[in-house]
């Protein structure tokens, strides 16, 4: 398995399933990875999740999202080093201490049977091994000097006990416990601390992860040829931007298109320094890399990059100043904000910009907009930004409207009554909308 791995890490051998020895595991895994499904040309493993919250579902995980994870691994831990692999290869964890070993250019010892004989075995001038708490409380009751022999301990899968962690400590035993999950290409939290070029957010009682590993992810199980990657992140370094596009160029592959948005984040300097460091990975545009419209116009004479202007159309009073001060290559156009189909083709028309539909995240009944103003379009040179109602964790729909192959279809989109129901505002959320809706009544 080493080897299938180092060679499609390497991209010389194909993607593959690593399948348990139990028969009835293995059919189980290869069940849920579907080998005969067509697959990027980039994925390395496809490897199924452990089915703990439901049905195990396959992940496609990218040579380039393995490399980087792997990378800022040993950036925490302080440097490359041997692995000995306590855990099964067909579970991410497991995967991943193979995959480090082949990033760090060392061979791993594997433990099968007595754990002590295989870290004597070890020969690294840095020793690491992945286990999960169980196996962490067994081994410290029975081989805590062989424990003490690592650099690190990565225990992960399960929420580490304090009487544990208390455990290891007094034993002398460096733990580091880590969060993350299969989609994410294991553990990408280490003691509570984001990895390098990692996002974790706390949205609604749920914790969001973002970054390379995870943008790479993304981009592979769409389907689509084109992504769009945030930059210019709140508390993020252009170092972080680069990891995630270059992990989404990676899965993407050559053919593939990226555009940046950085959503006016960056002022004139900024783009302008990001934008060469980013131009690198052939970017398609950068949308909206300032806030007004006089720093686009500065910014696109700068670059080679296209420039596109999103908020500098859907959120001014004169969406045409744009034009005039020749600010942008393309004019992105969302159907809600700017008042709807008809809106969206009149501004179309008269801007004199390519233009880009894209949507503020709606439902499929507000998408479907979105791709009736496409259709409605005498030309569409660039890709769609449609395919976000997969972010919504409930749609209002039965059938979501999702690309398949990276298209959607033209399609009238009705709400079911009962997830529309289950969907329903606040009354306070409720009356705020409706009092919004009226002054916008009366306005005209």
């Amino acid at each position: 398995m080493l080897a299938a791995l180092g060679e499609a890490l390497s991209g010389r051998g194909g993607a593959f399933v690593p399948v348990p020895d139990d028969a009835a595991q293995a059919r189980r895994v290869l069940a849920a990875a579907q080998p005969d499904e067509p697959l990027e040309s980039d994925c390395a493993v496809v490897l199924p999740t452990s089915g703990s919250t439901g049905e195990p579902k396959a992940v496609l995980l990218t040579a380039g999202a393995l490399r980087a994870s792997a990378t800022a691994t040993h950036d925490r831990l302080g440097g490359p080093g041997q692995w000995l692999l306590a855990m099964p290869p067909y579970l991410v964890a497991g995967l991943q201490v193979l995959t480090r070993s082949l990033v760090a250019g060392t061979s791993p010892v594997v433990a099968e049977g007595n754990f002590a004989a295989a870290v004597a075995g070890m020969t690294g001038e840095r020793r690491y091994t992945a286990l999960v708490p169980t196996q962490l409380k067994r081994l410290l009751d029975t081989d805590a000097v062989a424990l003490r022999q690592f650099d690190a301990v990565l225990v992960g899968g399960a929420a580490v006990p304090p009487a544990l962690l208390s455990a290891a400590e007094a034993a002398g035993v460096r733990v580091v416990r880590t969060y993350g999950m299969t989609e994410t290409g294991g553990g990408c939290v280490y003691d509570g601390l984001p990895l390098d070029g990692v996002s974790v957010d706390i949205v609604d009682d749920r914790v969001v992860i973002g970054g390379p590993g995870r943008a790479a992810t993304v981009v592979t199980a769409s389907g689509c040829a084109t992504a769009k990657v945030k930059v210019a992140e709140p508390g993020q370094a252009l170092a972080d931007d680069v990891a995630r596009v270059e992990a989404v160029r990676s899965a993407l592959g050559p053919g593939g298109r990226i555009r940046v948005d950085a959503n006016g984040a960056w002022d004139v300097s900024g783009a302008v320094r990001a934008l060469r460091e980013l131009a690198r990975f052939g970017l398609e545009y950068a949308e909206q890399p300032c806030a007004t419209v006089e720093e686009l116009a500065l910014v696109r004479r700068r670059v080679d990059v296209p420039v596109a202007a999103d908020e500098s159309i859907r959120r001014a009073s004169d969406p045409y100043r744009v034009r005039e001060l020749d600010a942008a290559d393309i004019a992105v156009l969302k159907v809600q904000p700017l008042g709807g189909v008809w809106a969206c083709l009149e501004i179309a028309e008269r801007i004199g910009l390519p233009v880009v539909v894209s949507s503020a995240l709606e439902t499929s009944v507000g998408m479907a907009a979105g791709v009736a103003l496409a259709a409605a379009l005498p030309e569409l040179p660039y890709a769609c930004g449609l395919a976000t109602v997969s972010m919504f964790e409930h749609d209002v729909a039965a059938t979501p409207l999702l690309p398949v192959d990276g298209a959607l279809p033209v399609v009238r989109v009705d709400p079911d009554p009962d997830l529309l129901a289950a969907a329903a505002a606040d009354e306070g959320t409720t009356a705020a909308w409706r009092a919004r809706l009226d002054r916008v009544r009366r306005l005209g």
